[in-house]
């Protein structure tokens, strides 16, 4: 029994773990067919150790090796649809519906390119429709936040703004005092990015911690810029 409730588990956490791999790392072809591809060999028992070491990072390599056969029992008379699919630079989330199978339902497959090609890699945070950002996208976001606090304004990182957080900024900074306006190009010259999180004061968002000096005691502050999808691409909309 224990072995049994032990493989519906695991099946319960595939859509959680599984990713998609791709043609290249260039975005060419389309992911939700590879994703596809993948559950098929599964189902089939064909995904021998050779093809997860070459589609797999590591630790899903090792995992998916180690239940191969009852992750391959558990989908037996599954079928799969794409439900939706979301790609940002050289991570993405492919979201899969399972009919049918010992544990159908909704499933999230997940993947990151390593060594220039997109491998599945076991996505360790829960996650909504679109929780997909890459490190390229959060910096862009931060840039565009400190361009938007700019006296000048630098418009090259302005598309990753929304409109209305874009005004919001500009106004501070225009209405700001030269001391103001020192002291805020202080912090944003030696902002650091500390880390990020799914939201959960913002939903559907991604909370970007920001550590930023102080004034003259040489104390930091701590603020999250808040990213959330807009027309199709993550934007910076708030700053907490």
């Amino acid at each position: 029994m224990k072995r049994i409730m032990k493989v519906a588990a695991l099946t319960a956490c595939v859509g959680a773990m599984l990713g998609f791999v791709g043609c290249n790392s260039n975005g060419s072809g389309k992911p939700e067919d590879v994703v596809l591809e993948v559950l098929k060999k599964i189902q089939e028992g064909s995904a021998d150790s050779a093809f997860l070491n070459k589609y797999c990072d590591e630790d899903t390599a090792k995992l998916f090796s180690g239940f191969g056969s009852e992750m391959t029992s558990a989908l037996k008379g599954a079928t799969f649809t794409v439900a939706n699919v979301f790609v940002d630079d050289d991570v993405a989330v492919v979201k899969i519906k399972q009919d049918g199978g010992k544990e159908p339902g909704e499933f999230y497959y997940d993947a990151q390119i390593i060594d220039s090609q997109w491998k599945i890699k076991i996505n360790k945070e829960a996650h909504g429709d679109y929780y997909c950002i890459s490190q390229k996208t959060i910096i862009e976001c931060v840039e565009a936040f400190k361009a938007a606090a700019s006296k000048e304004g630098d418009v090259k990182y302005k598309e990753r703004c929304t409109k209305e957080f874009w005004d919001e900024m500009q106004g501070i900074v225009t209405k700001g005092s030269p001391d103001e306006l020192r002291e805020i190009q202080k912090a944003l010259s030696e902002l650091k990015i500390k880390g990020h999180k799914k939201s959960v004061l913002h939903d559907g968002a991604i909370e970007v911690n920001l550590e930023m000096p102080g004034k003259e005691d040489g104390s930091v502050t701590h603020n999250d810029l808040i990213l959330k999808i807009t027309d199709g691409k993550w934007k910076a909309c708030k700053i907490d």
